[in-house]
């Protein structure tokens, strides 16, 4: 009866692994639908100026969207930031809760062991590309390029066109203070710094970690 029951419940366990991992894939998609939609937005914008070039609407054009770049780009950031904060909540109780559940009804340590340290077998410059900063590199530097070009060229470029390089200006900064707060949010998950500092503390302790099995 007991066997049964154990086997029962690490099916359930198994079930709610699915479910949470099948969270974190969700995740990444809509992320890579974030890069996907902001390199579609530049892409337009360029098609947008290109066609301008040589005609009395460069300006028109080229003003209000190298303006507004910056703003698109701190709201799909805030965006991405937001699944990847999501992906570290499911990832952290996948590690914290359902590991050791699982290790406790079967008896085995050795099983679900991804989430602790993903990176393990990567260099140190792999590990640095395995995170999610790229994607927000491949999304920030266009609209923060558009931003400064707004900022500095555009009053000096387009005599005859609207030009706010304040408000541009604040804009960068923005958005870089957006870009570096995501990025190292990435890259701390990415680490698995928590489990780091978790591992270090029993270790201090004079002790290893709880065996869930016991």
């Amino acid at each position: 009866m007991t066997g049964e029951l154990t086997a029962k419940s690490v099916e359930v366990a198994l079930h709610e692994f699915d479910y949470v991992t099948g969270l974190i894939r969700m995740y990444r998609s809509l992320q890579l639908q974030a890069v996907g939609l902001s390199l579609t937005a530049y892409a337009a914008v360029l098609a947008l100026v290109g066609a301008a070039l040589g005609s009395t609407d460069l300006a028109l054009v080229a003003s209000p969207t190298t303006l507004l770049l910056p703003f698109f780009a701190i709201l799909v950031i805030l965006g991405f930031g937001t699944m990847e904060l999501r992906i570290r909540r499911a990832s952290l109780y996948v590690s914290n809760d359902l590991k050791p559940l699982i290790h406790r009804l079967t008896g085995d340590t050795g099983l679900l062991q991804y989430e602790d340290n993903p990176s393990k077998y990567l260099s140190r410059w792999e590990r640095g590309l395995s995170n999610s900063t790229v994607f927000i590199l491949i999304i920030a530097v266009p609209a923060l390029l558009a931003g400064v070009w707004h900022s500095y060229f555009a009053p000096r470029l387009l005599a005859n066109a609207s030009t706010f390089p304040a408000f541009a200006a604040i804009g960068c900064v923005l958005l870089l203070l957006t870009t570096y707060s995501v990025s190292q949010g990435s890259a701390h998950h990415e680490g698995r710094k928590d489990q780091i500092k978790k591992d270090l503390t029993v270790s201090e302790a004079g002790g290893a970690p709880p065996s869930p099995a016991a």
